[in-house]
């Protein structure tokens, strides 16, 4: 009904106990033709890397060019008191966890062994789905532009957006050589 009516994007995150955002959209994806689903955001813990391009890849199947995954290490109350999981250091876990599934649903492949995370793996496919990562402060806007495919920001003020969120997003994208 939304898709007929002109919606022409559908974005939804993703909770500690909530429904799991991507089998929402795996069903979504088979009764529309056009509409955008958009992921804002899924937690990187705990789901496995893999696991989670796995989920994306056949997201991407069922709705070719059509998913937006926006992937973010969520917040130490949910993830250390709901789930019982030491958050450490979250912008390197992201780094990791994005280079991962980045490396899977662009390149078909990876090899990764880092400080959270040894992936040895192959897809299938290579969907080649837009992973934007969650930000919130200068270093992740960094990191997205960095490895990301684009930014999610969240509770973030138009001037604050305009006078430090996007000039960090151009300069992590500069220090990688992206545009």
């Amino acid at each position: 009904e939304a898709e007929a009516a002109g919606v022409r994007q559908v974005w939804m995150t993703q909770g500690a106990v909530t429904p799991d955002t991507l089998a929402i959209f795996a069903a979504a994806a088979v009764r529309t033709d056009a509409v955008r689903l958009g992921t804002a955001i899924v937690p990187t813990y705990p789901p496995h890397p893999l696991a989670l391009a796995q989920q994306a890849l056949a997201v991407a199947d069922l709705a070719p060019g059509r998913l937006r995954l926006g992937i973010g290490p969520s917040h130490r109350p949910t993830i250390e008191g709901t789930y019982g999981l030491p958050m450490p250091a979250p912008l390197a876990h992201l780094r990791e966890y994005t280079a991962v599934v980045r490396g899977l649903l662009w390149e078909g492949a990876v090899d990764h062994e880092g400080e959270f995370f040894r992936v040895r793996a192959t897809l299938p496919r290579r969907p080649r789905v837009p992973v934007l990562l969650s930000t919130l402060r200068e270093g992740a806007f960094r990191l997205a532009g960095e490895v990301g495919d684009g930014a999610l920001s969240w509770l973030c003020p138009v001037p604050y957006l305009l006078q430090a969120a996007a000039p960090a997003l151009r300069a992590g994208a500069a220090a990688a050589g992206r545009a």
